[in-house]
């Protein structure tokens, strides 16, 4: 079901993020129509990282702490509005509950760090390499899955999830 795109041509910066009345109106649109199908699993195409959110606050209330999201991106995503405006890079940090307040009042249910596995992640910066250890985020690299989704099972399989439970994203 598709979301309607923006329609202005500015960008305004709102309380340190652009497009943030946009942005809040997507979620609150796309949150309204899988609230009315309440599906039992949510594939997203297109968009930036953003497009993940609404999808995600689903889910977390949907199966709760049965919820594992796999990141698969070279970048983290969570940042605030401190370090980039652009709000498609703090996605995950706003699902935990961290960030702009706007955001915030969208989330039903928050995500745990232990809930959540990086996959790809290549470089980091200070600010997310202290983030990811301050949290107890898992992370794989690149490297650490060459040839094998293997570490990527094992995770799964101690954090007691199943795979019908993942998002991948």
């Amino acid at each position: 079901m598709p979301v309607p795109p923006a329609t202005e041509t500015e960008r305004p910066l709102e309380q340190e993020i652009l497009s943030r009345a946009v942005l809040l109106r997507q979620v609150d649109s796309a949150l309204a129509a899988i609230d009315r199908h309440a599906p039992e699993a949510i594939v997203t195409l297109g968009g930036d990282c953003h497009a993940d959110f609404a999808p995600i606050v689903y889910l977390s209330e949907k199966y709760g702490d049965d919820l594992a999201v796999l990141w698969v991106d070279a970048h983290p995503d969570i940042r605030g509005p401190s370090q980039t405006a652009s709000a498609h890079a703090h996605i995950l940090s706003m699902l935990m509950g961290e960030g702009d307040k706007g955001f915030s009042k969208a989330l039903r249910r928050t995500i745990k760090p232990q809930q959540i596995l990086y996959v790809g992640l290549a470089e980091t910066s200070p600010f997310e390499s202290a983030f990811i250890r301050d949290h107890g985020i898992t992370r794989l690299s690149p490297k650490d899955l060459a040839g094998s989704p293997e570490k990527i099972l094992e995770w799964v399989r101690a954090s007691g999830r199943r795979w019908k439970d993942a998002l991948i994203v």
